[in-house]
């Protein structure tokens, strides 16, 4: 992403978890409560991670393969529940925003960005986070990973989403901060560039456009960092 003298986007759409809010502490904690509560061992954040850019539940299937055998399905969709609402309730303390984040919003806000969530996780748990962090303003659109058919790096949620903003791609910037950010956005045509400070990891740089923090895209967005 190159820098711009004028904003040209009409359209941002942002990814939530390693994005905007780093949740992964949570959901590790979340989800090794919920396995000790069986009786397994914990699991570590590497065993995960590549589930974690596919949602909370996901993440749960993967650490119960890796902790014994898989239960019987309509024993993992309970689990899957209560390990919803402990991760809501683990959220209050254990999730923040990465440093940048608001003062990135707030300029957006105030130039009339048109602004979107793209999330894998569930669109109930999305939009209780924003809440919880008072986002929730700031963007006309939530999807999560069960609002459609498909889930990133799927487009659809993403072409959607422009033609709510009435952007075209290449007025529309995707931010996020793995390769299914990026493959969402190179499939729709929009651009991208991902955030170095989430889960994706600096060997997505060589393909896809990336940058440290919020501090850094804010430069690239207005010229000059947020005061």
């Amino acid at each position: 992403m190159k820098v711009q003298s004028e904003l040209r986007y009409r359209c941002i759409v942002f990814d939530l978890d390693g994005t905007l809010l780093d949740t992964r502490p949570a959901m590790l904690a979340a989800i090794n409560a919920q396995l000790a509560k069986l009786s397994r061992p914990p699991v570590a954040a590497a065993q995960l991670e590549h589930a974690t850019h596919q949602g909370l539940p996901a993440m749960w299937l993967r650490a119960l393969d890796e902790t014994g055998r898989l239960p019987p399905p309509e024993q993992i969709a309970a689990t899957q529940a209560e390990l919803r609402q402990r991760y809501l309730r683990a959220a209050a303390q254990g999730v923040m925003p990465f440093p940048g984040a608001l003062a990135l919003l707030d300029a957006l806000r105030e130039r009339g960005v048109w602004m979107a969530i793209c999330s894998n996780q569930n669109q109930d748990s999305v939009v209780q986070l924003l809440d919880l962090f008072d986002l929730r303003r700031y963007f006309r659109e939530v999807v999560g990973g069960d609002t459609f058919v498909e889930r990133k790096p799927d487009p659809m949620a993403l072409r959607w989403l422009m033609l709510c903003a009435r952007s075209a791609p290449e007025t529309t910037l995707m931010v996020g901060d793995s390769a299914l950010d990026g493959e969402c956005a190179e499939r729709a045509g929009a651009e991208v560039v991902l955030m170095g400070h989430g889960y994706g990891g600096p060997k997505l740089a060589s393909r896809f456009a990336m940058l440290p923090g919020f501090a850094e895209l804010h430069r690239q967005l207005f010229g000059a960092p947020p005061c």
